[in-house]
């Protein structure tokens, strides 16, 4: 039909397990009206930025402790004692907290 895209659907083998491959299909057929719906086109762009902006932050504060807090802890006279607590004072505990 014109002014629509059309989504293949993944395949699926008809093997011995014909209810699991039923149940697989029922599985994409609901994901498949669903991304019609631009409501829930909407609802999967926001939970995608959510993702992948928690993604990155994770990442970032990876960086920040294994390059920057590990580099300035190994090389003390860049930074003083007390300006380091004072940078990453929570950075473990926070980094921790992130990757749960």
């Amino acid at each position: 039909m014109p002014g629509t895209t059309s989504t293949a659907l993944p395949s699926f083998s008809h093997d011995q397990h014909h209810k699991t491959d039923a149940a697989k299909w029922k599985g994409v057929n609901i994901v498949y009206g669903l991304v019609h719906d631009k409501s829930y086109i909407c609802l999967f762009q926001c939970l995608f930025e959510i993702i992948t902006s928690e993604t990155s932050y994770v990442k970032s504060l990876d960086i920040v402790q294994l390059h920057f807090m590990k580099s300035l802890s190994e090389n003390r006279s860049l930074v003083s004692k007390q300006d380091f607590n004072r940078l990453f004072s929570n950075m473990n505990k926070i980094v921790e907290a992130a990757h749960v």
